[in-house]
């Protein structure tokens, strides 16, 4: 859990509400959803935690709007990640090796990014 809030940048500004799922009513695992301050807007950020194996697991996910085109925001941060599937016209999805997940979703000139990760 410490991994996964130190990564959004929770502070003491942050709106969250937390939910335990009901059916089946598992005590180990909860989500979370959250506001971030990012890139000069506010992001929604979403976490679950949730028991495995190997003890915890957690998968988050990052969306933001930026005032940008999503060209720009791909050249920009996630050059490394290659071209990717174009699943749509406006809709462009990435990964890297490790599980992390990259979703540009184009409105003209901004760009609405999804980023998602699973951390063990």
């Amino acid at each position: 859990m410490q991994q996964v809030t130190s990564f959004l940048g929770i502070t003491a500004k942050t709106k969250s509400t937390i939910r335990r799922p009901l059916s089946p009513a598992d005590q180990n695992s909860f989500y979370v959803f959250t506001t971030v301050e990012t890139d000069g807007t506010t992001a929604l950020a979403t976490a679950e935690f949730f028991p495995s194996a190997q003890g915890c697991k957690a998968t988050y996910s990052l969306t933001l709007n930026l005032g940008k085109p999503c060209e720009t925001v791909r050249a920009e941060r996630f050059a490394d990640l290659g071209e990717g599937a174009l699943l749509s016209d406006n809709i462009r999805v990435m990964t890297d090796a490790n599980a992390m997940r990259i979703s540009l979703i184009s409105s003209g000139e901004t760009c609405t990014l999804i980023k998602t990760e699973t951390l063990d």
